[in-house]
């Protein structure tokens, strides 16, 4: 497609849809802190991510190199239920 056809294409894919650019339309951050769950370890990292997925493997791999944790269906609802609405950086 020419240069024109293109721009010409997002132009309406923009009006009929919603503003990809509006602040309001972007998910909200993810976050999760170690200070939650105290154990034997006094763990202070905290996390946050702009998906639930990326927040979600993070989690698991610091919970399995630094608290020994197993990775199974189970542990990854449980952290997933510990997930908060994150404030934005940017």
């Amino acid at each position: 497609m020419a240069p024109l056809a293109l721009f010409l294409f997002w132009c309406i894919l923009v009006s009929i849809t919603k503003d990809p650019f509006k602040k309001e339309d972007i998910m909200a951050r993810k976050s999760i802190d170690c200070r939650d769950y105290p154990g034997k370890i006094k763990c202070t990292l905290a996390l946050s991510a702009d998906t639930e997925e990326e927040l979600l493997e993070a989690a698991v791999q610091h919970s399995i190199t630094v608290h020994g944790q197993q990775d199974t269906p189970e542990f990854r609802a449980e952290i997933k239920k510990g997930f908060k609405e994150a404030s934005s950086s940017a």
